[in-house]
């Protein structure tokens, strides 16, 4: 994790955009430390141990993207990131 990641304003910054792709995709919620978990790490995106479809991932990254203005559907971008809390910190 980076250093930036791990302040209190970018770990809010992180539930928030949690919250903001469980409504989204209507996966109930979901325990905060998820922004700690791997979402891209294999080839199944996950959320919440929760696989995601190719499309649920394109609708949540729409989403992240709308809400912190940093274009996400980039792989380098995607592998660099990792988990929520490290989308939440390149803002």
């Amino acid at each position: 994790m980076t250093p930036a990641a791990d302040d209190a304003p970018t770990r809010r910054l992180a539930v928030a955009l949690l919250r903001k792709i469980e409504a989204v995709l209507g996966l109930g919620h979901l325990p905060a430390k998820t922004v700690d978990e791997p979402v891209f790490e294999d080839a199944q995106a996950t959320l919440g141990g929760r696989p995601l479809t190719s499309i649920d991932v394109i609708t949540a990254l729409a989403a992240v993207q709308e809400e912190i203005g940093v274009s996400l559907l980039d792989r380098v971008d995607l592998a660099e990131a990792g988990t929520l809390i490290r989308l939440g910190a390149l803002q």
